[in-house]
């Protein structure tokens, strides 16, 4: 029982590292309760919508990713896509997204690379 508790501790501690890279969790300067419970309820539901975001593209049910193809996308992934589809300095959003899936099969080949030197 101790076991199962200290493992289920890892997602959790997945969860606030994610959210404080991604959503800015850390990045507070509050000097009250209620600006510090603002800041930190606007963070968490941020992240809770890029997850729900990165949820639905992954159920679309596509099969596994190949060279041509592109991996689902990742929550640091539909932030970024997110930020800079909102940019006023983006001049293209089919550029956006086309470099969004480039990204997304470079990275994907080279974790099949990897795990394939891992293996032997």
């Amino acid at each position: 029982m101790l076991v199962w508790a200290a493992g289920r501790r890892w997602p959790v501690e997945e969860c606030f590292k994610q959210a404080k890279q991604e959503t800015g969790l850390d990045d507070y300067q509050v000097r009250t309760w209620r600006g510090w419970y603002a800041h930190i309820t606007l963070s968490m539901l941020a992240l809770a919508w890029l997850a729900a975001v990165r949820a639905a593209e992954q159920q679309k049910g596509e099969p596994a990713p190949t060279s041509n193809s592109s991996p689902p996308v990742s929550v640091p992934e539909a932030r970024r896509l997110i930020a800079a589809l909102l940019s006023d300095h983006q001049p293209d959003n089919d550029h956006t997204i086309a470099w969004s899936r480039f990204r997304r099969r470079r990275q994907w080949q080279a974790q099949q690379c990897h795990w394939r030197r891992r293996s032997k």
